[in-house]
């Protein structure tokens, strides 16, 4: 598939990455949240709210990212569903 990969140390996902504060929650901390995309065949491609993603918590696990691109800057939404639509834009582009 192309949206996944065999790695050396497990699967490689294409994600859609937030680095920063989330202004929309109004974090003081920087975070970073890795958005795994699903492979089109992957049974849980439908899990998320977004529809697109394979729903697994990593809190404690180890993870390695490659950022290779840049979509937009980190802005403030008025709700979950305009976050969540900014999202499924980002995913697609």
């Amino acid at each position: 598939s192309p949206d996944a990969t065999e790695g050396s140390l497990g699967r490689t996902f294409i994600t859609a990455v937030s680095i920063g504060y989330n202004p929309t929650y109004g974090n003081e901390e920087k975070t970073i949240e890795p958005h795994l995309i699903a492979p089109t065949d992957h049974p849980k491609r439908h899990s998320s709210s977004c529809n697109e993603t394979l729903l697994q918590d990593f809190y404690g696990e180890t993870i390695r990212l490659s950022v290779v691109g840049y979509l937009r800057p980190e802005l403030p939404f008025e709700g979950l569903e305009k976050l969540t639509l900014a999202i499924k834009k980002d995913i697609t582009d």
